[in-house]
């Protein structure tokens, strides 16, 4: 059983890092040449991560497949300028 959570953890723990890599960082820095530096960037990366650790089965695909990446990429840059209007 053990084997199992540490599997899953390893899993998880490279998906986030996939996630962080390959969705977030690209948004976050698309964001920041179209509009002022954001505030609390490192807060954005810590709470995405920690999303990430929790949802990795479904970010998975996200992380590797890129018409998904690109999906999700464009979302999330849509709803952080929602702020800035």
């Amino acid at each position: 059983m053990d084997s199992y959570f540490a599997i899953y953890a390893l899993f998880a723990l490279t998906t986030a890092f996939a996630g962080m890599y390959e969705l977030i960082h690209p948004t976050i820095v698309r964001r920041n040449l179209h509009t002022p530096q954001l505030n609390y960037t490192s807060l954005y990366y810590l709470v995405f991560f920690c999303l990430s650790l929790l949802t990795a089965p479904a970010l998975f695909l996200c992380a590797i497949v890129p018409a998904y990446a690109e999906m999700f990429r464009n979302t999330l840059y849509t709803s952080l300028m929602e702020d800035t209007k």
